[in-house]
């Protein structure tokens, strides 16, 4: 029959320690705050994952405007009349009907070169078309974006 002061025996025999205490707590906060700091790191990535890909769309979105905005000014050009460029700069907006370019404003401007250019002794116009389009307030948005677009035509 096995009594207490054997188990008492066998333990001071061997010299196991006595009671180990806190260790597992020690353990387990090391743990929480790895697993905490993982948590913040995936929230900090997928946060600027998203906006990343919000700015990729309004950037796509601002080449569009700017792109309408050269189309207007293409339109408005009259060749036929010497210097004829549309009023410049002029400022389109994109209102709520216009869907996804809502908000976008285009500065378009048209100007002809200083020095003509000749061609086989005749003057032939060339319009120089700019369009800038910009979405939000610089400095101040966080999904500001702009974009600056430039053609010369023969006219």
């Amino acid at each position: 029959m096995i009594t207490s002061k054997k188990i008492q025996g066998f333990y001071q025999h061997y010299n196991f320690p006595k009671k180990q205490s806190g260790v597992v707590l020690v353990a387990a906060l090391f743990l929480m705050l790895v697993i905490a700091l993982l948590l913040i790191y995936m929230m900090r990535t997928s946060t600027e994952t998203y906006w990343s890909g919000v700015l990729r769309i309004q950037q796509a979105r601002a080449y569009q405007a700017a792109q309408a905005g050269l189309e207007w000014g293409l339109f408005n050009v009259n060749p036929a009349v010497a210097g004829a460029c549309p009023a410049s700069p002029t400022t389109l907006t994109f209102a709520a009907a216009d869907g996804d370019l809502a908000g976008f404003t285009v500065v378009v401007s048209c100007s002809l070169p200083a020095v003509p250019y000749m061609e086989n002794g005749v003057v032939v116009p060339v319009f120089e078309l700019d369009a800038v389009s910009t979405f939000g307030t610089y400095g101040t948005s966080a999904d500001y974006v702009s974009q600056h677009l430039r053609i010369s035509v023969e006219g």
